[in-house]
């Protein structure tokens, strides 16, 4: 796993550069009849906090164009459940935390039975005691065109439990992924209906119930509400089950599986279970066959196992003092670094904030110091506000990106046109708070190359760390392959930022080295050994790749940091252990990384707003603009004799100031 993380830090660091994050507490959204496909107006919404019982956390209605906004504590805390009411109907929408825009959907209902259709049964059987606890599932899909939901009032889905059960639970479950309770309809005789309004899609309906098990036994008999459905019933190791068409279909998830043909509509089998069910039982059988099949085996007695030390563990002190001694170094180098910030007009002085080149941390006028890493800035001049960024791409739209990519990373050749597509979709999704737009105009074939052999890199990574987990060999092979991707990478970073087009505004590039890139690499790849360290370090890592996107009259500064990269990252890690929520972790993790990046037109990048009025106003703002252009110059001259700008960096900055003053000059 450490040999991934800093291929997994570079693929993020390149791919989240490019977005912004939400509003805590705020959602806003759009309520869409997906019957019409036309914005739903006057439609009630009640926002639901589903780990906390159902209880209401906030409400509101949609205005004229469908559109509503609800802002409440709850929100960004956890999931919500947002039900909107349409025909005495409730449509739920689920709302993973971090997500700050949700398009409501509602549909015109039908009363049509033809409208669905169930296609699998599951009986689920687990002692407890003195009780067998039941639980049953279907499968249900509506594939109706144009989409309607089916709904009865009196109720539209009908089940049966068996006879002297005493029903517990049901509940739906959609497309959205969460269990919803559902009120049951009594119809007598172990007869109920549920009232639902299954929207276009899969839904699952899971019920459970109580039966008595006296003396661990129990023949219960199965009625089938519907006709022709596959059927399945599980049960755990050590319960017997027997009955008339079951056949044994071997063992899923610790539990044992036996199918049955399916029944015509109201018939029913019967099935014996004994036992008290062992969850082990497998595991255990599985330890018995193996110790059967050693017997004959020469190798009767037990082996002696000698516990061996760690290659590392003897170079261990030697190796902390050295990574402490190196973050040192860098701690010392950073605090070296003198904080140089672009003027503003000399009309802006008095009400222009103040923010360090640094870290982006805002500064109070006259500050010694940043508040935020402690710099020293002297007397720091204002400087234009900076532009903030957002991202308005959705969860689903992260998971078809996901799996195309995962699909085209199988064959390779198509991930230049992927990497490409996904630019066009980041670009497209970027808002800018001046009212700027992004587009790419990058295509695959420009890239083929490098993408191609990126993925085959990726790929090797993956085959060394498969084929020889643990081999100390491995570790100067992975070196050496990160050594040629951050080539490739270098090479994908500039083709894509000089493929970036901004309305009205310069184009992009990306001027970082090859040395700069390696280095800031390595030492994510070395600070893993500190368990936390890669956090700052990966922070790092981003405010560099940031620093280096330039363009005449633009700066990029990303304001994240280490502590904010390593609880959301580590957040981020258990939650996609569950693999339903990865693209909702993604998106929230790639719109937090892009949130912390703020744009900054400096001076001559953006045009005045409005004229002056007459030719003294005229002179009044060149001579102000003047001196302030004379400052900046005699600043400039200042970082060179100290030694704090490199002659590159130098050349560029006197050759704008000498444009700007020709500029001031001519107008």
């Amino acid at each position: 796993m450490n040999r991934f993380c800093p291929q997994i830090l570079l693929t993020i660091a390149v791919a989240f550069l490019v977005a912004s994050g939400a509003v805590a507490g705020t959602v806003h959204g759009t309520v869409i009849n997906r019957t019409t496909g036309k914005p739903a107006p006057d439609i009630p919404l009640t926002l639901l906090n589903p780990t906390a019982g159902m209880v209401e956390v906030g409400s509101s209605k949609s205005d004229a164009q469908g559109q509503f906004t609800v802002t409440s504590d709850a929100i960004g805390t956890g999931p919500i459940l947002i039900r909107a009411t349409y025909h005495d109907n409730s449509f739920n929408t689920f709302l993973p935390p971090g997500r700050p825009e949700v398009d409501v959907d509602i549909y015109e209902t039908t009363k049509d039975a033809r409208t669905i259709s169930a296609d699998s049964h599951i009986i689920i059987f687990q002692p407890n005691g003195d009780k067998l606890i039941g639980a049953e599932e279907y499968h249900v899909q509506n594939s109706s065109n144009p989409p309607v939901a089916y709904f009865r009032s009196e109720g539209n889905f009908d089940f049966t439990i068996p006879d002297k059960a005493t029903l517990q639970q049901v509940s739906t479950i959609s497309s959205l992924g969460m269990a919803v309770p559902q009120a049951s309809i009594d119809k007598g005789k172990g007869r109920y209906a549920i009232a639902y309004p299954f929207r276009p899609g899969e839904t699952s309906i899971r019920l459970s119930y109580e039966l008595a098990y006296p003396g661990n036994a129990a023949t219960v008999k199965l009625p089938a509400t519907y006709g022709g459905l596959k059927m399945l019933v599980v049960a755990p190791p050590g319960v017997s089950v027997s009955g008339d068409g079951l056949k044994p279909a071997g063992q899923e998830q610790g539990m044992m599986v036996y199918t049955h043909e399916p029944l015509a509509a109201k018939a029913s089998f019967l099935v014996q279970l004994s036992g008290i069910g062992n969850p082990q039982a497998a595991d255990a059988g599985g330890t018995q066959e193996q110790q059967g099949g050693q017997e004959g085996n020469s190798r009767t007695e037990s082996e002696n196992i000698q516990a061996v030390p760690g290659r590392l563990d003897d170079l261990k002190w030697p190796l902390m003092i050295g990574l402490a001694a190196l973050f040192a170094l860098g701690a010392i180098m950073l605090s070296r670094k003198q904080v140089v910030l672009a003027e503003g007009p000399a009309g802006e002085l008095a009400t222009a904030p103040v923010f360090c080149t640094s870290c982006g941390a805002r500064v109070e006028a006259g500050a010694a110091f940043c508040p935020q890493c402690g710099y020293s800035a002297g007397k720091l001049p204002a400087i234009p506000p900076w532009v903030s960024v957002s991202f308005a791409g959705t969860a689903g739209q992260m998971l078809g990106w996901i799996l195309l990519w995962m699909l085209s990373a199988l064959v390779l050749v198509p991930v230049a046109w992927v990497m490409a597509a996904v630019g066009r979709w980041l670009c497209r999704n970027l808002r800018l708070s001046d009212g700027t737009t992004a587009t790419f105009r990058g295509t695959g074939g420009e890239v083929f190359g490098w993408a191609f052999l990126c993925a085959l890199l990726a790929l090797a990574s993956i085959v060394v760390s498969l084929a020889a987990p643990g081999a100390s060999i491995s570790i100067p092979i992975a070196i050496l392959i990160l050594v040629i991707q951050c080539a490739v990478g270098l090479q994908i970073l500039k083709w894509f930022w000089s493929r970036v087009e901004w309305s009205g505004g310069p184009r992009l590039r990306f001027a970082g080295g090859y040395v700069g890139f390696l280095g800031w690499s390595l030492l994510v790849m070395v600070s893993i050994y500190t368990i936390i360290g890669w956090a700052w370090a990966g922070a790092a890592l981003y405010r560099w790749l940031a620093a280096n996107v330039q363009a005449e009259g633009v700066r990029f500064v990303w304001r994240g940091k280490g502590h904010e990269v390593l609880w959301r990252f580590l957040v981020g890690g258990l939650a996609c252990i569950l693999i339903i929520p990865i693209p909702w972790v993604t998106l929230w993790l790639l719109r937090w990384v892009v949130e912390r990046t703020a744009i900054q037109r400096t001076a001559g990048a953006a045009p005045t707003a409005a004229s002056p009025g007459s030719v003294a106003e005229v002179s009044a703002q060149v001579s102000a603009s003047l001196d302030a252009l004379k400052e900046s110059i005699f600043r400039l001259e200042l970082r060179k004799q100290a030694g704090t700008i490199s002659e590159e960096e130098y050349a560029r900055e006197r050759a704008r100031f000498e444009k700007l003053l020709r500029d001031l000059v001519k107008g």
